[in-house]
């Protein structure tokens, strides 16, 4: 059985991208936050954050939400039979500066451009609601 290893593209992206979409506010509800409108993208760092969130002065208000994405130009499997795969992302760091039970996991996600990032595909409709890894990562 042969392993085949797969990566997104570097900056510029031809096939595939990596990146952030977040939502940056003045202070907002939790809800409203997560399922406002994206204010901005990256898909150009060398380095992403998996998860981001910031917490507004106010007690439960939250100023910016940011949510990763990864495409993976798996194309050259077609007509293979995909038995198993591993999505594997290295950290550098965890830091949390408030007292918050964060949970993250991986969902599908569905940017407008499978080679660029934009404000827009932070709509929460671009995301899947089934997560994918059994257990949620802390």
């Amino acid at each position: 059985m042969a392993t085949t290893t797969f990566y997104p593209d570097h900056d510029p992206e031809s096939t595939s991208v990596d990146g952030w979409v977040r939502r940056v506010t003045a202070g907002t509800s939790w809800n409203d936050l997560r399922t406002g409108a994206g204010t901005g993208a990256s898909d150009t760092a060398t380095q992403t954050s998996l998860l981001f969130i910031d917490c507004g002065a106010a007690e439960d208000t939250y100023t910016e939400h940011r949510r990763s994405i990864f495409l993976i130009d798996t194309s050259s499997l077609t007509g293979a039979t995909v038995l198993s795969a591993t999505f594997s992302i290295y950290g550098t760091n965890k830091s949390s500066d408030y007292e918050m039970d964060l949970q993250a996991n991986v969902y599908s996600s569905n940017p407008l451009l499978d080679t660029e990032l934009a404000a827009t595909d932070y709509d929460i409709s671009d995301f899947g609601t089934t997560a994918f890894c059994d257990t949620s990562i802390k």
